[in-house]
């Protein structure tokens, strides 16, 4: 009787702890209302602040991918990306259109939010009218965005970088 009284204990401890740590998962160093929070009290459909951003419209991106970079050398991986991110408590979203036959091609990261257990991203593309100029040159537009540090899975991203990503 006694055994199964603490095994009880140590499960409800351990129960307790899951919960606990599943909230500790994003902090941000960054701007004045979230300087050195921790996004614990992030609650489901909260968005999460955009510290920095990029948008480019050629950076000759081979393919359409959506990425989270976490750490310097996956950034590197990246040389037009000129951001300042603190990977301590940053991490960086990529979205990239790949090949698009106008300059008026356009990508972006709409919004970042929490969802249930994860983080979900709204990512919009936008085309010319179908009856507007074309521009002459092949644009490959992307967005990117710096956002508190969360280990939750993302909606639609991967940190895995594919090989041959750029056009030759």
């Amino acid at each position: 009787m006694q055994r199964r009284s603490r095994f009880d204990a140590n499960c409800i401890a351990f129960v307790l702890a899951i919960v606990f740590a599943s909230g500790l998962g994003c902090v941000s160093n960054r701007g004045s209302q979230h300087d050195a929070q921790s996004l614990t009290d992030v609650a489901y459909g909260d968005e999460l602040p955009v510290l920095d951003e990029l948008a480019q419209r050629q950076s000759r991106i081979a393919k359409p991918l959506r990425i989270v970079i976490y750490d310097y050398p996956s950034m590197s991986q990246f040389p037009l990306l000129d951001l300042k991110v603190d990977f301590s408590t940053q991490m960086v979203l990529l979205a990239a259109m790949g090949p698009a036959s106008s300059m008026d091609c356009e990508i972006r990261i709409d919004r970042v939010w929490m969802g249930v257990n994860r983080l979900e991203v709204e990512v919009t593309e936008f085309y010319p009218p179908s009856d507007a100029p074309r521009s002459p040159a092949t644009a490959s537009p992307i967005h990117a965005v710096v956002v508190p540090r969360c280990e939750l899975l993302i909606t639609g991203f991967t940190s895995r970088i594919p090989k041959s990503i750029y056009l030759q």
